[in-house]
């Protein structure tokens, strides 16, 4: 081919990659998840970053500083379990909470191998366990797909390159580059962008309706709280649409099995455990739908970290039967996190 041809292909091909060329400049441009943004702004951006991505990067700033050796891990329901409670039944404690959405055992694994190559103490450890986290086997669960649920490379066993890749492509995905550029550049909202992020709010309501305590890594639902403790009533009549019906005996899901592969990251994280001498507590959550953890199941956790450290308060309880314990069908309440506590450590432990 003679060189003239050549620079003619050379520039059809830039023309028509040019397209794609802009888009990836405004997705460093917009920024719209906040990738340039400080780690405790990061939660502002238009499309924030995952709260994985964040509790890992918050971990690694503050572990110098703070040499945490108390952990809990698990899915969002981990919320209910405030550290300052927990932290009255254990000592010394130093805590940091991993819980996060669209969990799984294999994050859980990857992040405590984290903690030890830090060098941390693994001390204590609350691990909260429920069917979501062993249905989203090394995340493939397509509930948990999004922007959202997108692990830190170090959750992930992965690389930095296939993190970004990842948002980028979501970048591309139903066209949300231009949603996205149009309220850049407008700074109006339409109900086409809806699909894509939500509204934005200012820092002021979003402090109201949540409390962030960035050294514990923990988000706590005051807003909710607030409304449930002035009127219970009001709150559920208002929020009716968010708690589905349900039978009042459920039955066991053949559905929930632990994954061959689940049970070796377990076996690994039990090895971890035995080398840094860790007290640790696994809890079977309250869950809503009062679908009980099938037997065969829990005996393989029991027999893997004893009997003893396995407390389950799934199926119809006290608990699931009092629809007051839940801000909506898959979260329960902090009330109940500390109710929990109490059950599985009490008496508390006198500080030193």
């Amino acid at each position: 081919m003679e060189t003239g041809n050549y620079k003619k292909l050379f520039r059809q091909l830039f023309l028509l990659s040019l397209p794609i060329l802009c888009i990836v400049i405004s997705f460093f441009v917009f920024d719209p998840y906040g990738f340039f943004l400080p780690l405790e702004q990061k939660s502002t951006a238009l499309i924030p970053v995952s709260d994985d991505y964040i509790a890992v990067e918050r971990y690694l700033q503050n572990t110098p500083q703070q040499h945490y050796n108390s952990f809990t891990f698990g899915n969002s329901k981990t919320l209910a379990f405030l550290t300052s409670d927990w932290c009255t039944y254990i000592q010394p404690c130093r805590p940091f909470k991993f819980g996060v959405p669209g969990e799984c055992i294999f994050n859980i694994y990857n992040k405590l191998k984290l903690i030890d190559a830090q060098g941390d103490s693994i001390k204590h450890v609350l691990i909260l366990l429920d069917n979501k986290l062993f249905l989203n086997f090394k995340n493939t669960q397509k509930f948990f797909q999004g922007p959202a649920y997108i692990h830190h490379p170090y959750s992930m066993d992965g690389t930095w390159m296939e993190f970004y890749s990842a948002y980028l492509k979501f970048y591309f995905a139903d066209f949300a580059f231009m949603k996205v550029a149009k309220y850049k550049l407008s700074g109006s909202y339409t109900a086409d962008m809806e699909s894509i992020f939500k509204k934005p709010v200012s820092a002021e309501n979003k402090h109201n309706e949540l409390t962030y305590l960035p050294l514990s890594n923990e988000v706590i639902n005051t807003g909710a709280e607030a409304l449930l403790t002035k009127d219970s009533t009001a709150y559920f009549m208002a929020n009716k649409s968010k708690f589905t019906n349900r039978a009042t005996l459920q039955q066991e899901s053949a559905s929930w099995k632990i994954k061959a592969e689940d049970l070796e990251f377990l076996g690994e994280i039990q090895t971890l455990f035995k080398k840094h001498q860790t007290k640790y507590t696994i809890i079977l959550g309250p869950n809503y739908d009062q679908i009980p953890f099938p037997i065969s199941e829990k005996i393989k956790l029991q027999q893997l970290f004893g009997a003893e450290n396995i407390y389950d308060f799934t199926g119809v309880n006290s608990i699931t039967n009092a629809i007051s314990n839940y801000y909506e069908q898959s979260h329960y309440r902090i009330t109940v996190g500390k109710q929990l506590l109490q059950k599985i450590y009490a008496p508390p432990l006198t500080k030193q």
